[in-house]
């Protein structure tokens, strides 16, 4: 838990000195949000109803971006806040709402985690046939010494989290590219592709009906993203931690405007491999949920992998491996969050008279290990697994981004 003495205070560990570079903070705020949930619940919902779902997406992505640029970044970013439920106490002079907020935020960040480990342990099950039973509490472990040991080894948490969120970025991006360069290939191209998305009707525009008990109308869809958005990217720990993080405004707003391509990029990708992947399988080999194959449409992608790179030595791990990286990148962020919630809204007044040093020591041991103990990242993963066996059974429910 200690780095050598240089790391001195609370505002360096959590805030990485508010010297974050523009480039690697628009690839970790993209990549806190493209879980394996976008991955698999991505490919799914291309597979099952087309692309009316995501076309709604990016409209409620880029007006919530022009408004968090206009609107929320001017309004937060002077504020510099470490945790964003600050806000509340300065608000409403209230430190019982500011907890309030606090434990609340904890509570849905922890939540999160347990269903961003659920996802990826769906796709080791379809590839290897190894039991989501055992590969979460697996997953649960690395998460959590992944996330301590990436925190050691750097100066700053913040800076920590951030360049391994670059690194797992690529490996999810190249995953998601190969996986849609075979499809096109075995399919015949990606006009051979269209094609047979458009008589399977997979590329049908959304419904505008009024009838608010349709399901995903345009209405429904462009204003659901749009306050999606508005909190991910714009009132979220995750986000307002790193763009408040950088070195000035100007370069804050850079890091907002460059998330909107970065983020359009990922989920495109995500979107044409779903289509790829419907074409693969109504036109090249059978639809395996008719067949009994695999039992949910979270399967659809990781059995591609499987049959599409056989002949491939390495690749089905390499998808596997992105697939996680997209699950571990998402836990870092919301663990870095979370500490950086119950420092700054519940300990810190308790700890007035700490010096800096100690302070920043204290944070690193609510997530860290230290050389003589594991306990911290133990309780993180007794909380994730316990959650998660709750939702193993529950192999068919929908959260936002439509995984299945």
């Amino acid at each position: 838990a200690f780095s050598k003495g240089r790391q001195r205070s609370v505002e360096e560990f959590l805030m990485a000195n508010h010297q974050l570079s523009v480039l690697p903070t628009i690839i970790s705020l993209v990549m806190t949000y493209v879980s394996a949930l976008t991955i698999l619940g991505g490919v799914a919902e291309m597979y099952v109803h087309g692309v009316y779902f995501y076309c709604w997406f990016f409209v409620g992505l880029w007006s919530a971006i022009i408004v968090i640029e206009r609107v929320i970044l001017p309004w937060l970013f002077p504020l510099k806040l470490t945790s964003v439920f600050e806000y509340y106490e300065r608000r409403f002079n209230s430190k019982a709402v500011q907890k309030f907020g606090t434990l609340i935020g904890v509570f849905n960040q922890v939540l999160y985690i347990g269903i961003v480990i659920y996802a990826p342990s769906i796709a080791m099950e379809a590839v290897t046939g190894l039991s989501v039973n055992i590969s979460i509490p697996v997953l649960a472990i690395v998460a959590s010494i992944y996330t301590a040991l990436a925190r050691i080894k750097t100066n700053h948490r913040m800076k920590a989290v951030v360049w391994t969120d670059v690194f797992q970025g690529c490996l999810v991006t190249i995953g998601l590219i190969s996986v849609l360069i075979r499809a096109n290939v075995i399919t015949g191209g990606i006009s051979r592709v269209l094609d047979i998305c458009e008589l399977g009707g997979r590329l049908r525009p959304a419904s505008r009906s009024l009838d608010p008990t349709s399901q995903n109308t345009l209405w429904a869809l462009s204003i659901g993203f749009f306050f999606n958005w508005l909190y991910l990217l714009g009132t979220s720990q995750s986000s307002v931690q790193r763009y408040t993080a950088m070195k000035s405004f100007k370069t804050s707003r850079y890091v907002i405007l460059g998330g909107l391509p970065a983020q359009t990029l990922v989920t495109s990708l995500a979107l044409l491999t779903g289509l790829s992947i419907y074409a693969f399988f109504h036109d090249v080999a059978c639809d395996p949920l008719e067949s009994g194959e695999i039992q949910s449409p979270n399967q659809l992608f990781p059995y591609f992998v499987k049959i599409g790179f056989a002949d491939f030595y390495g690749f089905q791990g390499l998808i596997l491996a992105s697939i996680y990286s997209g699950a571990l990148s998402s836990v870092s962020s919301s663990l870095s969050g979370c500490c950086a919630n119950l420092w700054r809204d519940i300990i810190e007044e308790n700890a007035k008279n700490v010096s800096e040093k100690t302070s920043a020591i204290i944070n690193k041991a609510l997530g860290n290990v230290t050389k003589n103990s594991l306990i911290p990242p133990m309780v993180e993963y007794l909380i994730i697994v316990l959650l998660t066996m709750l939702s193993v059974p529950c192999s068919n429910f929908h959260v936002f981004f439509t995984f299945y």
